[in-house]
């Protein structure tokens, strides 16, 4: 009985403890997100964004954040960047502005795959009901699996149909969690970027690309991403690009 006490008291300490620990992990976030958008306000935009970019790297990220970010990188003259999180503030917000800031900057460098498409308005979408969607997803499940339990009770055999539509909503929620967030494309970061005819120094040289474009990413491994560029499908080297994930 006393182990079994301490036990219980032991694990309401570690409860207590990771508790403490997240909010203070939470509370210096939020310090470092409003230094950094005091020293946004005070024009001191390179150590501001230092800041930004610590919290980008921990997925601490807010619309807000983004386009600052993106108005800071388009200041330095990087183009890559810039587009690179005017995209991810499209996904967040559904902005229509930055989707056209998007197209006036991808004009101004003459750059290739920022053309307004239904499957971006739709994603957007998506991801700004992420939540909802997953709740809801839940919500059918758990009805489902309870009209299930119900009729098996009452009629003495199992529902056959209830049981599809609730593995149905099940498979739904396992593939928004695991793969909701996909987005399959980059954006280029380098100049004279060597497009292989496959995943090997060896292959032949398709020709070379400059930083900037948008492309579809196929696949990827450790190394190598398969892209479709002008119709054609080929490889360049994974520190060469950035996929556009935006994390929630």
């Amino acid at each position: 009985m006393q182990k079994l006490s301490n036990k219980k008291f032991n694990s309401f300490l570690l409860t207590c403890f990771l508790a403490a620990l997240s909010h203070f992990s939470f509370a210096t976030d939020q310090d470092d997100l409003n230094k950094a958008d005091s020293l946004f306000k005070e024009k001191r935009y390179t150590q501001s964004f230092e800041l930004y970019s610590s919290l980008f790297e921990k997925n601490k990220t807010t619309p807000a954040m983004l386009l600052k970010m993106a108005f800071i990188s388009e200041a330095l003259d990087e183009p890559s960047k810039t587009l690179y999180f005017i995209n991810l503030y499209y996904l967040s917000t559904g902005d229509d502005d930055a989707m056209s800031k998007m197209e006036e900057l991808a004009g101004e460098h003459q750059l290739s795959g920022y053309d307004t498409n239904e499957a971006d308005v739709l994603l957007s979408l998506y991801y700004r009901n992420y939540t909802f969607v997953a709740f809801t997803l839940i919500g059918f499940a758990i009805i489902f699996l309870l009209l299930m339990v119900y009729h098996k009770k009452k009629y003495q055999s199992p529902p056959f149909a209830m049981g599809m539509v609730f593995l149905i909503f099940v498979a739904g929620l396992f593939y928004h969690v695991n793969f909701g967030q996909e987005y399959h494309y980059a954006i280029l970061l380098d100049n004279n970027i060597p497009m292989m005819t496959g995943p090997s120094p060896g292959s032949d040289l398709i020709g070379f690309v400059n930083e900037g474009h948008k492309v579809k990413v196929i696949k990827e491994d450790d190394i190598w991403s398969q892209i479709q560029w002008n119709e054609q499908i080929v490889f360049i080297k994974n520190n060469h690009l950035i996929k556009i994930k935006l994390e929630i």
